[in-house]
This record gives structure tokens, sequence and C-alpha cells, in this order.
């Protein structure tokens, strides 16, 4: 999808939840392509919607049931594909595509993903007005802190390169010394990103609090 197709796959998407009653927070490449839109950054295309609710048991509201809901209630707008097995909704888009999947996260599901928590305010969200409508996207801090570690879990793979692609565009939305690198798991994803691109490490140390990285000594070359 390009940068239009998505943005409409947003807005439709919504509309429906805030129907439901949900709070979302959209995720992975149309969170990047939604926010380069908007800070005129350039276009970002992906072929789904991934995002993340905010499950609430009293009101029924989790990432399974509400799958179903979309595609059950919002027939208009909405289709249901299997994938692997899982039925999930796909937003009806028309064009070569036809429709676009859509996967959907919560916490409970998920309860190892701290990051899936959207009531953490470390896992903060902004809003974007996107066809008149106030469509929730997770920050750009937050997109970068797991682009950083995504990028470092999938060496190798196609996806690695749209990682770090995604870094390069988002940085300069970050204020300085906006997130902090304190775990193993987050050093060693910055120090395999900086391996990679060392030319960003001026850029990722404004950004980025992570003394164990920046601020280590470096042995005197024997003279």
């Amino acid at each position: 999808m390009d940068g239009g197709t998505i943005a409409t796959a947003a807005s439709i998407i919504h509309y429906a939840l805030s129907g439901k009653g949900v709070e979302y927070g959209i995720v992975g490449g149309s969170a990047v392509s939604l926010l380069c839109a908007h800070y005129g950054l350039g276009q970002r295309s992906t072929n789904d919607i991934d995002l993340i609710i905010i499950p609430d048991r009293e009101k029924n509201i989790d990432a399974s049931t509400i799958s179903k809901a979309l595609y059950e209630e919002y027939p208009n707008y909405f289709t249901k594909i299997d994938q692997y097995g899982v039925q999930i909704p796909a937003v009806l888009i028309g064009g070569e595509l036809g429709h676009a999947e859509v996967e959907i996260f919560d916490i409970d599901a998920w309860p190892h993903r701290r990051q899936y928590d959207l009531r953490d305010p470390d896992n903060d969200r902004v809003t974007l007005q996107v066809n008149q409508y106030p469509i929730s996207v997770l920050s750009p801090r937050w997109i970068v802190r797991e682009k950083i570690l995504s990028q470092h879990q999938r060496q190798g793979a196609q996806k690695e390169k749209s990682d770090i692609l995604d870094i390069k565009m988002l940085l300069p939305l970050l204020d300085d010394g906006t997130l902090k690198f304190d775990t193993t798991e987050r050093i060693d994803a910055l120090n395999a990103l900086l391996e990679k691109e060392p030319d960003l490490r001026g850029q990722l140390q404004e950004k980025i609090v992570c003394p164990a990285v920046f601020d280590a000594k470096v042995a005197n070359p024997e003279i």
C-alpha cells in the first residue's frame, strides 16, 4: 500500500474501533508511513496494518474479540482471511491488493512483551489528523526504540533493512536524550546497529542515553 491507501485504511480502522470503544495505537510500517506523511519525510509503503489495543475484560475487549468483531460487525469495510489457520480481519481497500491484513495485539495475550502495555507511559502514543480522523499511532521514540531491537533480532532477514531505514527516517523527530538504554538486550542491539551503520553514531548519541555504549573508554593504541 502507498501512503494514501494506508491513510484510508487507518481511517476505516479508527472508525470501527472508536465505535467499539477501543483504545489503540498503530505500529509497524503503517505507523512509520503515517508519521512520515505527517512530518513530510517521504513515502513508506507496507502491505498490512499492525496495531495494539488496550484490553478491558469487563467490556469484553481483547485482540481476539475485536478482530472477529471487525469483519462480523463491519462487513462493508472488512473481510476475513485465513492466516496460518487463524481467521483475521482485512480492511477492504480496493485496487490490485483488494484488502490489507489487520493484526491486533494486546498485553494480556502477550504478557512478556511489555512494549504492548499502552497504559505504561513509556509506551506513548501521538495523535495524527488523517482524513479528518484523529488516528492514534505509537510515538516516534517508541518506534525507534523497538526498531533498534528488531533490526538486531532480524539480522539477515529482509525486514532488517527496512528496520534500519525506518530508524534513519524517524531519528530526527526524537528529542535529545529521549531514550534510555540500560538493559543488556538494548545495549547489544544498539552496538549491533552501530556496527552496521557507524555513521549514525552522532545522531544516536544525541537521542539515546546509554553510557555502556557511548561513554565506554576506548584503549589508546600502543605507540
